[in-house]
């Protein structure tokens, strides 16, 4: 019985050994890396100056407080644009941009993919030049893509 024990140690050993190596190897290499973080991240720390420090101080960093800053930013800038039209003389005009048509597509695939969605192209145009005929060009653009779906099941 005491031979099965001592063979039974010298498996377990010769599994176990190689486990642990490898298992204190990655210790040391975590606390390798672990040092050298700590070394080169107080080696480059970045130092900002005085006028940085108190931007970064009262920053939270919440999407609400960016957004707010750049509808500030662009408010004064309009301003400013306004009052330099005014120091040349310009007036300022607010142009109604309309859909006129669609353009010919100059691609293979563009002009593939545009075919398809065509009628659905088209319903959009209509509901922003006419809001009347948005309805009827809807109904038409589905039973056209409706009318085409069928043909390709054939």
């Amino acid at each position: 019985m005491k031979f099965i024990d001592n063979d039974f140690l010298a498996i377990f050993a010769l599994i176990s050994i190689p486990f642990l190596a490898l298992f204190l190897i990655r210790v040391v290499r975590f606390l390798y890396n672990l040092i050298r973080y700590l070394y080169l991240s107080r080696k480059y720390k970045v130092k900002y100056d005085k006028d940085t420090q108190r931007i970064l101080k009262g920053y939270t960093g919440k999407p609400e407080e960016i957004i707010e800053k750049n509808r500030e930013e662009e408010l004064k800038l309009l301003e400013e644009t306004r009052k330099l039209n005014k120091s040349y003389g310009l007036m300022e005009v607010d142009e109604q941009k309309t859909i006129v048509g669609i353009a010919k597509p100059k691609g293979i695939w563009t002009e593939f993919v545009t075919k398809q969605k065509m009628s659905w192209l088209r319903a959009m145009i209509g509901t922003k030049a006419e809001s009347d005929s948005f309805w009827r060009n809807m109904i038409n653009a589905q039973s056209q893509s409706q009318s085409r779906e069928q043909s390709r099941q054939r």
